[in-house]
């Protein structure tokens, strides 16, 4: 289960949109509590394939990984996830995204339709079986 907080989900929309028609990428900061994750802040990084201009694919560099991870660590939270949008699709992962999901993290999708954020779902492999599964989202203002 992930839920967002602090606006977390409307800063992922927003972002989404404003880079519409290229897919966005950003990575959740956040906390482990339970069996749940509590994204409480967004990385937005640049999408590092074909300069941002890619509408099919993302890659994050890894030191924007390194930076977020030190950010995470000063902030006593975590690297909970990997968030990106998919323009003018669905918000299921492609094939590219099923061979990158890691076990352990949360992967929301932004499905962004005309400019408009439709969508969101996330998803997270799981260790005992090594699929993805949907994660269900809770929203979390305060």
């Amino acid at each position: 289960m992930l839920t967002f907080k602090n606006n977390t989900l409307k800063q992922l929309c927003l972002q989404a949109q404003t880079e519409y028609p290229a897919e966005c990428c950003g990575i959740l900061l956040g906390k482990y509590k339970d069996k749940q994750k509590i994204a409480c802040n967004v990385i937005q990084t640049e999408n590092a394939v074909k300069n941002n201009q890619s509408t099919a694919h993302f890659q994050i560099d890894p030191l924007e990984i390194a930076k977020a991870e030190l950010l995470a660590e000063q902030n006593k939270l975590e690297v909970i996830g990997f968030c990106h949008s998919h323009p003018n699709q669905k918000a299921v992962p492609s094939t590219e995204d099923e061979r990158h999901i890691i076990a352990g993290y949360s992967y929301p999708i932004i499905s962004v339709i005309h400019g408009e954020c439709v969508d969101v779902r996330c998803y997270e492999k799981t260790r005992q079986t090594d699929t993805y599964v949907q994660e269900e989202i809770f929203i979390k203002e305060k």
